[in-house]
C-alpha cells in the first residue's frame, strides 16, 4: 500500500439498501454484501463511474462458523468488491442480487453505495 493510501470497508448488513462513504484519491474501498450462493444468487456491479472508482477485484468469502464450529457448507457467505479511488468526484455504485439465468425477473435486492472521492 502506498504512503498515505488507506483502505476503507463498507458492509451492507441486514436490510440496508443505501449507504454513503467518503474516501481520498488513491484509497482502496472494500464493499462487502451478504450472499447465499448455494441458492444461485450472486451480487454483481450494475454501474459506477470509472472516472471516480475502478473495480479491481471481486471474490466470495464463506461466513465463519465461529470458534467451535467450521463454516456451514451451503450456508451464508459474502461477496467482496474491491475498488480503487481513481479521481475526485461522486458516483453511485449500484449492485444487484439475482440469479444470472433468471433474466426476465427483477433482482431480489438492490444496494446503492454513494461514493465521494476527495470532496
Amino acid at each position: 500500500m502506498a504512503l498515505g493510501q488507506e483502505t476503507k470497508e463498507v458492509v451492507f448488513e441486514g436490510e440496508a439498501t443505501s449507504l454513503s462513504v467518503s474516501i481520498a484519491p488513491g484509497d482502496v474501498l472494500h464493499v462487502k454484501l451478504a450472499a447465499l450462493p448455494s441458492a444461485g444468487f450472486n451480487w454483481r456491479l450494475l454501474s459506477a463511474d470509472p472516472s471516480v472508482i475502478v473495480l479491481e477485484e471481486t471474490r466470495s468469502e464463506k461466513s465463519e462458523g465461529g470458534t467451535d464450529r467450521p463454516p456451514k457448507i451451503g450456508g451464508p457467505a459474502s461477496q467482496l468488491f474491491i475498488f480503487k479511488a481513481h479521481g475526485e468526484g461522486e458516483t453511485k455504485a449500484v449492485f444487484v442480487y439475482a440469479r444470472p439465468w433468471e433474466k426476465d425477473k427483477p433482482p431480489a435486492r438492490t444496494a446503492t453505495l454513494n461514493v465521494k472521492v476527495g470532496l
